[in-house]
């Protein structure tokens, strides 16, 4: 079994990313595994940078076997390192202050304190769905760690203090940690943190009060994070930010502060149910390109700040089933998709709209006051096909609007 891992890992990575040492594993004799690292004994490979990536693929839960693979590991080579495993987990149990307490099984500790002190780590990850707590000890000597992915440990509930302290992290992956109902407050320290990934973390119910603090942080994914109704009023510090991905969060309303975020392209507040309104201040979003609010429920109105945003290409107001009217969004010149299928109370179009210069699709599909003859002439000159009307194309002729 263990060879198929091995050779595996050979298959899929192509030779690149292998073990640098066999000490402790035995070998089918002439396999790819047994032939590459006969090269890097005799000196023909130079590359051993270590990646245990694809031994998710043979199902590897054993963690005597876990134990072996990661003894064999060089800590002056190993500068990546993946497992996906259910062997490493623990127990919880009721603590005297009225919490939970979590604890490790002996063996997997001793996997994870292995793991600690590879201090040359640039990449790590671990997806073990059973782990329920992450040791303080594990990441304090891991300060040169770039990329930190701990998907789906569907187990965890905490993250220790100690990540504050990886310094150099760039990337941190969070997603489907199903467990996780809040971030450690010392991850506002991640000067260098750039792309954060918490989709699907359903328990998860609010960010750290200074999350602003993380002020080279361009990326933020925040989908499916159910329970989170409310972004810190810090939200405005991140002077990076370039992706505010909040699909089908519980949000409820958004800072003041969002208008701060200048340098954000993509704002995505799609099936934000329980969002009400959107604040004024997004009229200083000067390099917005994109911006969702499709199923966005409950709001009746949009902001007159949203005429301002010239750099937006892609609208998508499409199913605000409570929406009645549209902003003069005539000066948007860079828009190229308009979406307002479904906006069943949408009276009328905006008297400018004919001004969309660029405007290649507009879909104005069960806006049941609206047809294709609401529509300025010369925008429907300009869309052709581009304009969807009750789910078909409509293209000009004599001066009339035909089915193609």
């Amino acid at each position: 079994m263990l060879d198929q891992a091995i050779h595996g890992v050979v298959a899929v990575s192509a030779l690149e990313n292998i073990l640098s040492k066999s000490r402790g594993f035995c070998f089918t004799e002439g396999s790819e595994a047994s032939s590459y690292l006969e090269a890097i004994r005799n000196g023909r490979v130079k590359k051993t940078r270590i990646d245990l990536t694809p031994i998710d693929l043979v199902e590897v839960d054993n963690t005597d076997t876990v134990l072996h693979m990661l003894h064999a590991l060089d800590p002056e080579w190993c500068t990546s390192l993946a497992l996906s495993t259910k062997a490493l987990s623990g127990h919880s149990s009721p603590s005297s202050g009225g919490g939970t307490r979590h604890s490790l099984t002996a063996e997997s500790a001793a996997c994870l304190n292995i793991i600690g002190k590879l201090t040359k780590l640039r990449k790590l990850g671990l997806h073990c769905v059973k782990l329920p707590v992450l040791p303080e000890e594990v990441l304090l000597d891991l300060i040169a760690m770039k990329h930190l992915d701990l998907e789906n440990c569907q187990a965890l509930e905490e993250l220790p203090e100690a990540i504050g302290g990886m310094v150099a992290l760039r990337t941190l992956n969070l997603q489907t940690c199903i467990s996780l109902p809040k971030l450690p407050v010392s991850i506002v320290r991640l000067s260098n943190l750039a792309v954060l990934t918490l989709i699907k973390c359903v328990e998860l119910r609010e960010l750290p009060k200074d999350f602003g603090d993380l002020n080279s942080l361009e990326e933020l994914y925040l989908h499916r994070c159910y329970k989170l109704q409310a972004l810190p009023a810090s939200l405005g510090r991140l002077s990076a930010l370039r992706t505010l991905d909040c699909r089908w969060c519980g949000l409820n309303e958004l800072p003041e502060s969002i208008g701060d975020l200048q340098y954000l392209v993509v704002l995505d507040l799609h099936c934000c149910k329980a969002l009400r309104s959107i604040p004024e201040s997004i009229r200083d979003l000067v390099s917005l390109r994109k911006l969702y609010l499709r199923m966005c429920m409950e709001i009746s109105f949009l902001p007159q700040g949203l005429t301002h945003l010239t750099a937006l290409r892609e609208l998508d107001l499409s199913m605000l089933k409570k929406l009645q009217i549209l902003p003069q969004i005539g000066c948007l010149r860079h828009l190229r998709t308009l979406d307002l299928h479904e906006c069943e109370r949408l009276a009328s179009l905006p008297s400018n709209i004919g001004n969309l210069g660029k405007l290649a699709i507009l879909n104005i599909t069960d806006c049941k006051s609206l047809t294709a003859d609401d529509v300025p002439m010369n925008l429907r000159e300009q869309l052709k096909d581009g304009l969807v009307v009750e789910g078909q194309n409509y293209a000009q002729k004599d001066c009339g609007v035909v089915k193609i």
